[in-house]
């Protein structure tokens, strides 16, 4: 398991499987001990729901806003009881609206992923308070199944957390915008993080200009 050092805050779209087997050479492990590997992995984390870009009206350009990373989780008493800086996450985005949210809380962020046939990526989450409450959480995401989305956030940018219901609220109508989105999420800034890049080179997944190395 790789991890990055955690980050102090300065439409679901699904990859094809790519053609050729994963690259990167992972140490092999018995059933059963992979098996344990992956329970602990997966202790005391949030699968999210779904996960997608989020981009600006009028598409990339000078001075356009850059895509946001949007994963969904369930808004339920299973995601709080593990999360529950979560809940109280979602009362103050309905207080305060998202901007002015992000620039009051303190929420620090880092990636750490589980190679293998079926590659994992956990967000996590350390939240320094006073609101939300200090505390930790771990949201994961099928890496493979959303490859085409790393590229956005593997040299940093913004993470937005919603749910599918606050998601389908703010863009309901035809004339729902780029903020329309933002408004439904709690925004979080995420650094570089050499994990990602590790799976886009090893698994050989998309990587756009903006990621592409030197």
């Amino acid at each position: 398991m790789d991890h990055d050092e955690p980050n102090p805050r300065p439409a679901d779209e699904r990859a094809d499987e790519p053609a050729h087997e994963p690259q990167l050479r992972w140490t092999p492990f018995a059933p059963e001990d992979e098996a344990r590997h992956r329970q602990d992995f997966l202790a005391g984390t949030v699968f999210v729901a779904a996960a997608g870009i989020m981009a600006p009206d009028d598409g990339p350009g000078p001075g356009s806003p850059d895509p946001v990373l949007v994963l969904e989780v369930h808004e339920d008493e299973r995601t709080f009881a593990v999360v529950p800086q979560l809940r109280e996450a979602f009362a103050l985005l309905d207080t305060y609206g998202a901007v002015d949210l992000h620039h009051r809380t303190e929420i620090a962020t880092g990636w750490s992923g589980m190679g293998g046939h079926d590659p994992l990526v956990k967000l996590q989450l350390r939240f320094l308070g006073p609101e939300p409450s200090p505390g930790t959480g771990q949201l994961v995401v099928p890496g493979r199944r959303h490859a085409a989305l790393w590229q956005h956030v593997v040299d940093g940018g913004l993470i937005g957390i919603s749910s599918a219901r606050r998601m389908e609220r703010a863009v309901a109508g035809p004339e729902a915008t780029f903020a329309d989105g933002i408004g439904a999420c709690v925004l979080l800034a995420t650094g570089a993080s050499p994990v990602l890049d590790q799976f886009i080179e090893g698994y050989g997944w998309p990587r756009g200009a903006r990621s592409s190395p030197p």
